[in-house]
């Protein structure tokens, strides 16, 4: 993820630092700190688990650093704000799904789990609504169960599911519609700032550490 971003950058001509590397133990930050300050870099982008992204804002706090952006992958989840409080506040994360996602049918999608299980539905039973929304589409468009008929119809379809958009890029079979959104934890709460029709808040710049009041 971490070389796929930085050539992604590249090709939109931004400058980028050297990618960091850590082991799965480690807890202080300082070294990476020191290396992003080096290199005056202006974003801090992570795909880490929530334990890695809590270490890595208390080493901001202890060190008074602060990144224009920072983004960690596991930002959106609960659990960060258990672990920093509302030292979390501001990071952007990433959030493949969620019931309150504005999606196409994702209401409807919700509401029926909800009847039925008595919960609201979480990314794995997303997940397998999406797969099974692509499959009944594909069979309608081909008319037929033919596996080569309905490839060929994968390979060229543009289908809308809770997951947002299925398209794949027909060589490769790779996954090119479906993006996840992007989050910002605003007040406590992980509020989505990308893509334009799906957020629930806009997206407020990273604050200095003196700058931060507690929150109400």
């Amino acid at each position: 993820m971490a070389e796929a971003t930085r050539d992604r950058a590249v090709k939109q001509r931004l400058k980028v630092a050297p990618i960091a590397f850590y082991s799965g133990n480690v807890s202080d930050f300082a070294p990476q700190v020191a290396m992003a300050r080096d290199a005056q870099a202006e974003a801090w982008i992570a795909f880490s688990e929530v334990r890695d992204a809590a270490d890595m804002l208390r080493t901001f706090k202890r060190l008074d650093y602060a990144p224009r952006l920072f983004f960690a992958r596991a930002s959106a989840q609960p659990k960060l704000i258990a672990l920093v409080g509302q030292d979390a506040e501001r990071a952007l994360g990433a959030l493949e799904y969620h019931a309150r996602l504005g999606t196409p049918g994702n209401d409807r999608f919700v509401s029926a789990f909800a009847r039925k299980w008595a919960s609201r539905p979480g990314p794995a039973a997303a997940a397998g609504y999406a797969a099974a929304t692509v499959l009944a589409e594909a069979v309608r468009r081909a008319g037929s169960l033919d596996q080569d008929k309905l490839r060929e119809t994968l390979s060229r379809a543009e289908i809308p599911t809770v997951l947002g958009r299925y398209k794949v890029e027909p060589a490769s079979g790779a996954q090119v519609g479906m993006q996840p959104a992007v989050t910002q934890i605003l007040k406590g709460r992980p509020e989505v700032v990308w893509p334009a029709g799906l957020e629930t808040a806009k997206r407020l710049p990273y604050q200095e550490w003196h700058e931060r009041r507690l929150l109400k």
